[in-house]
């Protein structure tokens, strides 16, 4: 696995490429999110949540280090993190509001906008290496909307792998 870095104006998306290939059927086993109580470890979407409030709640550093993969936190990563959350910051304040997450696992495609046609988000049986990714559309103190995606990946429990935010006030 390699790792890639995609920087945006005020954004900055460390993505590690991972392909999780269940082992079985039951790897496939979803349970809707208001019928399984589990930790934040073993529920994906929870865990987006809670990562994302934290995250985008604060743009404190510490938040996305202490949940984030290891072998995306780089030494390069750890010293422009600070800096691209003081610019993201600056231009768009503090999460006020974000929306029920929705799942896109597939790749996305042009022209496709799941957050139009949102499925059920379920809670999948988390298996090593599996990879989930979740859209929301957030808003901020300076008033701009935004998107943020999210990616996590499951090693004995959930990891970022990336996080992405995009706004018209990061242009």
């Amino acid at each position: 696995m390699k790792p890639l870095f995609f920087s945006a104006p005020g954004a900055l998306l460390a993505l590690m490429l991972a392909v999780g290939v269940p082992a079985s059927a039951e790897a496939l086993t979803h349970t809707p999110v208001s019928h399984r109580a589990a930790t934040l470890d073993q529920n994906a979407p929870a865990f987006a949540v809670a990562s994302v409030h934290a995250i985008a709640g604060t743009w404190n550093p510490r938040e996305m280090m202490t949940r984030a993969a290891p072998e995306i936190m780089t030494p390069f990563v750890q010293q422009e993190l600070p800096n691209a959350y003081a610019r993201l910051n600056a231009k768009l304040g503090k999460l006020t509001t974000l929306s029920a997450p929705v799942s896109d696992n597939g790749p996305p495609l042009p022209g496709k906008d799941p957050m139009a046609n949102p499925m059920p988000v379920t809670v999948p049986v988390p298996r090593d290496g599996m990879v989930q990714r979740y859209l929301f559309n957030a808003q901020f103190q300076a008033g701009a909307p935004a998107r943020i995606e999210i990616v996590l990946r499951y090693r004995e429990k959930w990891q970022i792998v990336g996080l992405h935010v995009d706004s018209p006030m990061l242009h």
